[in-house]
């Protein structure tokens, strides 16, 4: 999967995973309604962050800049306790540097959030929200990593009874600067640091090059409600039996997020755009699909473009090497 596995500082951030996300200053994040237990979700991630192995807490020191908002607070709180020496500075100093940011995601269900921690080329992320007044996650924790990971994912602070498939934990490897898609007997390699541009823009895929040695098997058009990244039960099927039909050793899936027109938050339509192509390729993953084979992107504007690509939803392509004999 290309651009899902970027070396990162360590962040702590309110992402959007099941709405459109709209990039907050601290202090709007205090909405009227109840906050999530920042101290439960701090102690989570640390809690799968410490079951990374290279991540000592014995020997690992972070360092971070003194927390001003509430999430900071409980992660300084969150390593301390859990016995990472954390030292104070006035900036960024390499891979043990911790850094947070805060967003939030507005739904029609309500409002939904993401943290993320990560630390170089490790990284935890997790969807959570409030149901019935507790703070509860709402999607597995999707652990990068370059390194090992053992132990077993421990939900029961949260005092709620969660789903198999929330309560899992998606493992994707970090380590390598490159990912290989079958192509013949030779393989074409992709650059995954090379940043993606909007399609949109650039009137192309980003892996055009890749695309290119592979015929189209089946199209799909998934579509999401108006402003929001929630991909329903009825697009999960979708996406459960086009996994099923992939074979690794000749196919891969392109996922192309899209939002144009109209959209209700600042920058709306890149946030969509891509958080629903993020959306796409977590289920295809958890579906059992492999990472490698996922080549996610996202096409969005502020005009319509219908001619081009649906306005709120995600064009799924099943591909299929071309026969050369």
């Amino acid at each position: 999967m290309k651009s899902t596995v970027h070396p990162v500082l360590f962040t702590v951030a309110l992402l959007f995973v099941s709405a459109c996300s709209v990039n907050q200053s601290k202090d709007s994040i205090d909405t009227p309604r109840k906050h999530s237990d920042y101290s439960l979700i701090a102690e989570n991630l640390v809690n799968v962050l410490g079951s990374i192995e290279s991540i000592n807490r014995i020997d690992t020191t972070f360092q971070m800049i003194e927390p001003s908002t509430p999430i900071g607070r409980a992660v300084l709180k969150a390593v301390q306790d859990q016995g990472y020496g954390v030292q104070i500075v006035s900036g960024d100093l390499g891979d043990n540097f911790l850094r947070y940011k805060a967003e939030l995601s507005q739904t029609e269900s309500g409002l939904l959030e993401i943290y993320s921690l990560s630390a170089g080329n490790h990284e935890v992320h997790r969807q959570y929200t409030i149901i019935d007044g507790k703070t509860t996650p709402t999607s597995p924790v999707t652990v990068k990593t370059d390194s090992v990971i053992s132990g077993e994912l421990d939900d029961s602070l949260f005092g709620v009874l969660l789903e198999r498939s929330v309560s899992s934990v998606i493992e994707i490897n970090s380590s390598a600067t490159e990912v290989l898609v079958y192509a013949e007997k030779n393989k074409d390699i992709r650059d995954l640091n090379a940043p993606l541009r909007n399609v949109r823009r650039i009137e192309a895929s980003n892996f055009e090059s890749v695309f290119e040695q592979y015929d189209d098997l089946v199209r799909k058009n998934l579509t999401f409600a108006n402003d929001s990244l929630v991909l329903g039960s009825k697009n999960k099927n979708i996406l459960v039996k086009l996994a099923k039909e992939v074979n690794p050793e000749t196919d891969i899936v392109s996922v192309i997020g899209c939002s144009h027109g109209r959209t209700s938050f600042d920058n709306g339509n890149q946030l969509l755009a891509e958080g629903r192509a993020q959306r796409v390729t977590e289920s295809l993953m958890f579906a059992g699909l492999d990472p490698e084979l996922i080549f996610d992107e996202a096409c969005w504007d502020s005009e319509y473009f219908d001619e081009q690509a649906p306005r709120r939803g995600v064009m799924v392509t099943h591909k299929r090497l071309r026969n050369r004999g």
